[in-house]
Parts: structure tokens; sequence; C-alpha cells
């Protein structure tokens, strides 16, 4: 019997109780502490993280134009819940991270490393696939929902992108 979480979790969608329970084996489970940081701005990027409990904020410090004493703000830029993954740009493109992530409270996390995946990629390639699949189509709603922001945010200031 499926898991209820599964239903909910985009990365396992399509995928059977067996193979939910094999990409499960492939993740390492963590827990965060309030406030705790995950990663930070900059670090290394060799996981994805999927959250089982708990929020997570994602962040970014950003240059204020005043240049005074506060010059470097915090700016939030989401929330994940249970259910929801994160991390999958670094993930993929194995650059540093854009954002740095924290937990807001207690939070059980699973860590879904690229050393797994390669592992994965050379035991079932065919399951792989199905996985990268999924976390593709992730980072694809993703970039709508950026391309939606875009657009409004054109819109309203009357600027148009190269």
């Amino acid at each position: 019997m499926k898991n209820q979480m599964s239903d909910t979790i985009t990365l396992f969608t399509g995928l059977t109780d067996e193979e939910v329970a094999k990409l499960e084996s492939y993740m390492e489970p963590k827990r965060f502490a309030p406030l705790e940081a995950i990663f930070l701005e900059e670090m290394e990027g060799n996981a994805i993280y999927l959250v089982k409990e708990g929020t997570v904020k994602i962040s970014k410090i950003a240059d204020s134009e005043d240049g005074g004493e506060n010059s470097e703000a915090e700016k939030v830029m989401t929330y994940f819940k249970s259910g929801d993954i994160f991390g999958e740009m670094s993930f993929i493109d194995n650059l540093p991270r854009s954002a740095s992530a924290y937990a807001v409270e207690d939070c059980q996390l699973y860590i879904f490393k690229r050393s797994a995946f390669e592992r994965m990629i050379e035991e079932d390639p065919k399951f792989a696939i199905k996985v990268l699949l999924n976390i593709s189509k992730i980072i694809s709603q993703r970039l709508r929902r950026a391309d939606e922001i875009l657009i409004y945010l054109a819109t309203q200031l009357d600027v148009y992108f190269t």
C-alpha cells in the first residue's frame, strides 16, 4: 500500500510502491533544529532535499541601495513544506548554491546525494531515468512559475528582457 506522503510528492509521481521504497533507500534521513542552516549560498551543491516534516526557508542576502549600516539584508524567496523538494538546481548543474536554506522549525529531511544518484544510474539506469524525469518536471514547473512572475513584473515596470 502506498504511503500517504508518496501521493503528494512530485518526485514520486508515476512510481510504484516498490519504486518509491527503492528511491527512499538511496536517501539519508537527517533532522535539523529551528534556525539551523541546511546549506548556505555559494556552498557546493551535491544533494536534493525532500521535506518529510517541518518547514524550510530559502533566502538570499541582497545588497540594499542605500549602502548604509544595513547594506545587506536577508530576502526570503520561498518556503518549502512536507512533500516539497529543494536544492535541485545545484544537484543538476553542479554549480554553487544560489541561495541559503534554513530550518524554520524542527525538520526531518531526506537527502538524495549526487553520489547516490550516480550509484543508481549504475545499478538501475531505467529507474534513474524515471527519477531524473520527475526532477526535470519539478524544475520545469518552477521555471514556468518564474516566467509568470517575470512577465507580470515586466508588465508592471514596462521593461523588456532580451
